[in-house]
């Protein structure tokens, strides 16, 4: 198995020198068999309760150099190298005219394997490295196009932002070392209750949380560090399906797997919760008004992002897994077929758009019995209000079944993908809670003081987005509307 766990998180480069040497056959077509196999391994781990380690060397019991894959990391790792693979596949034709295809392809699989290498570290300070090597070959993917000043631009803003979150996550190796003479994940999560709770190192602990906080923040787009994104578009097409559906998720996935120390520290996710609340609002105001579909995928990545960050924050650790896994999926889809997107807007450029808005009370309504109508069923669909984030998270389901009723100019039709909806939400809440049982994620979370505050700003923050949404036409007709619309349309920036 450990053989097998290697040479899976080689396989993109495996498959690409391949079809670089030998021609004659497209053995890109072979890479769903990575899928396959990260797939299979990610089964037996959970059917075993055991994970798949791989140990080269260790520096006494402090560092060990390995790769580890449990079910937390074999979810991921399966959706990054699937969506991976679809991507080196796509760009054979999108690329096929390129004079540095060759180059383009060899980047696109060391980042990928370098994702695949920061996924299934066994400590910290290995996954830090490989995350410092897939930021360098997502540097080198951003810079294919490097006769575009915007490109340029975008890539040299990356690359400081960057660089800003390896020093703040090198702090926290050097504090996390300090207090727990290791930096092994094992050590880190299975001790952080009882150092923490003894008052062991109060100081180095509060500087451990305040540098992953920020560290994270930096890495997964979070305002005020998101001005980035919106930026890359002038990169290939592909590399913005990869770097949205699957490296920029990598602060979150951080989040989750230090999810048992940053529960011992209750200001820590109160910060990442308050940060991705704002962030989810700024990302999806700003979204609505964007004419650019890659720039508006772009702001939805943001948005999406933020709203991850705050179910973490919240304690929400099994949803924020299932957020992970199906935005990465949806994002990609969207990149890789938005210029079929162009295309269907060309042809109904001279058809006019039908008045569809909405009554001024419908919104309210509809939301209102909608979120009530969710509410009720979260707990007989096996959703507690005790579980963390229950609230926020049953909120924003019923304000997005709301949206797609009113969406819908015929209203019987919105029943089916409500429903959808609903199911597919629940149903991968529960697979995935089972299937990360016993692992070492940690959920422990109490709704008090600090939280009721943080709960009702957030919620109130999804409810403005939601009317805003149903009232655009509305409030653009007003002074004040056009101002934000200008504001937004820039971006949010202030100059």
């Amino acid at each position: 198995m450990n053989l097998i766990l290697l040479l899976l998180i080689f396989f993109p480069r495996i498959i690409n020198f391949l079809s670089s040497y030998f021609k004659f056959y497209d053995f890109r077509g072979l890479s769903f068999l990575g899928v396959v196999g990260f797939g299979i391994l990610t089964g037996l781990t959970i059917a075993w309760g055991d994970p798949v380690n791989i140990i080269f060397f260790s520096v006494s019991d402090s560092i060990i150099f390995g790769f580890s894959l449990d079910p937390l990391s074999g979810i991921v790792s399966t959706t990054v190298i699937f969506i991976g693979s679809m991507v080196m596949r796509f760009s054979e034709r999108y690329l096929a005219d390129d004079l540095n295809k060759s180059l383009f392809h060899q980047n696109i699989a060391n980042t990928i394997c370098f994702v695949l290498l920061m996924l299934n570290s066994m400590n910290l300070l290995f996954f830090w490295l490989f995350w410092v090597g897939t930021s360098y070959y997502l540097h080198k993917l951003l810079l294919h196009f490097n006769e575009r000043v915007g490109a340029r631009i975008a890539a040299q803003e990356k690359f400081w932002v960057s660089r800003m979150g390896d020093v703040f996550i090198l702090i926290t190796m050097v504090a996390l070392y300090q207090v727990f003479g290791s930096l092994n994940f094992s050590v880190l999560t299975q001790d952080a209750e009882k150092l923490i709770s003894d008052g062991s190192n109060p100081f180095l602990i509060g500087v451990a949380g305040v540098s992953l906080v920020l560290g994270v923040m930096t890495k997964s787009a979070q305002f005020p560090f998101h001005f980035w994104l919106p930026k890359t578009m002038e990169t290939p097409t592909p590399v913005s399906a990869l770097m949205h559906a699957g490296i920029i998720n990598a602060g979150g996935f951080l989040v989750i797997r230090m999810g048992s120390f940053l529960n011992q520290l209750p200001w820590a996710l109160n910060s990442l919760a308050i940060v991705g609340g704002v962030t989810a609002f700024f990302g999806s105001f700003v979204m609505l008004s964007q004419t650019n579909i890659k720039r508006s995928l772009a702001y939805s990545t943001i948005s999406q992002m933020g709203f991850m960050m705050l179910q973490c924050g919240l304690g929400a650790f099994t949803i924020a897994i299932v957020h992970i896994v199906g935005h990465a999926f949806y994002k990609a889809h969207s990149f890789l077929s938005s210029g079929s997107v162009t295309d269907i807007g060309k042809m109904n450029r001279y058809v006019s758009a039908p008045e569809c808005e909405p009554m001024l009370w419908t919104p309210f309504v509809v939301g209102f019995v909608s979120v009530i109508t969710v509410f009720l069923l979260g707990p007989f669909l096996g959703y507690s209000y005790e579980k963390p984030g229950a609230v926020i998270l049953l909120l924003v389901l019923g304000l997005a079944c709301a949206q797609i009723f009113i969406s819908h100019k015929i209203k019987s039709a919105s029943i089916l993908p409500i429903t959808s909806l609903i199911v597919i939400y629940f149903s991968l809440y529960h697979f995935v809670s089972w299937a990360l049982e016993g692992s070492l994620l940690t959920t422990a979370y109490n709704l008090e003081g600090n939280q009721v505050v943080i709960h009702i700003s957030v919620g109130v923050l999804f409810v403005s987005l939601y009317l805003i949404q149903n009232n655009l036409n509305r409030i653009l007709k007003t002074e004040v509307g056009q101002r934000l619309y200008i504001k937004s349309l820039n971006g949010g920036e202030l100059g």
